[in-house]
């Protein structure tokens, strides 16, 4: 489902919302040809390091370690690289359905709105029209005014990889988001690719800067990694990560 709430929850809005049923399939096919244009290429995080279900979900059965990455270092990388976006994962419905209302009054204007009313029969403003000029006028100003509404959907794409089902709350994530689409790969950014979970996956490799921030502060290793913390105190210092604070979990993993 990843991708696709906005779209759910931006139909359900504008089928409550005075829009002609026939515009909503419309608006709903441009929906869907946005999200078939971008891909998400996501640096996900969570806000809690030291969590008994990350550490088996993500981390070899717990073997591995958390890289407690800083926040104000990721604002201020993708503060400093256009292509990228920090933003926080959504999980209430209520707030993601702000979120929506707000995109989709942005869009959906009175303007829009009233261009979209489908033309009376044997109106004034229809006068001597016979049925299918005016079929063809209704078809045109939908297609006009949906070509409009297809540019300032593109505006929403930086919120379809923001959201996510409530059920997945615990993880409590950020991500770093680049949106990559086949017209723009290795143009303005390069793709590489990789295998993982039997298919290909597309990547792109982001440089950690020097900034005035440091970009990792802290590192958990989890409960079941038998590495001795001196080992790991000299791999860091190695690497550069001298200032790093290094800390057993917290957690029990049985």
């Amino acid at each position: 489902m990843e991708g696709r709430l906005l779209r759910h929850l931006f139909m359900e809005k504008a089928n409550t919302g005075g829009i002609d049923a026939g515009v909503a399939a419309a608006l709903e096919d441009r929906l869907e040809l946005v999200e078939s244009i971008f891909d998400g290429l996501a640096f996900c995080l969570s806000t809690n390091g030291d969590q008994l279900s990350q550490w088996r979900g993500y981390a070899d059965e717990a073997r591995g370690f958390a890289i407690g990455f800083s926040r104000h270092y990721l604002a201020a990388l993708a503060q400093n690289d256009r292509t990228v976006r920090l933003k926080a994962v959504v999980y209430d419905p209520a707030a993601q359905r702000t979120v929506v209302d707000a995109l989709y009054e942005k869009i959906i204007t009175p303007e829009i709105l009233e261009a979209l009313k489908p033309v009376s029969y044997g109106s004034l403003l229809t006068g001597l029209k016979t049925s299918k000029d005016v079929e063809a006028d209704v078809a045109l100003r939908a297609s006009r005014v949906l070509s409009l509404v297809g540019v300032l959907l593109t505006e929403a794409t930086e919120d379809l990889y923001s959201m996510k089902g409530a059920a997945f709350s615990e993880e409590g994530e950020w991500r770093l988001v680049t949106l990559s689409t086949p017209a723009y790969d290795n143009v303005i950014y390069e793709i590489d690719f990789r295998c993982g979970s039997g298919k290909l996956i597309p990547y792109r490799s982001l440089e950690l800067r020097k900034l005035d921030v440091e970009p990792v502060i802290e590192v958990v290793v989890g409960p079941r990694n038998p590495t001795p913390l001196p080992v790991i105190q000299s791999f860091m210092r190695r690497a550069g990560f001298e200032k790093v604070t290094l800390r057993q979990s917290f957690a029990t993993y049985r």
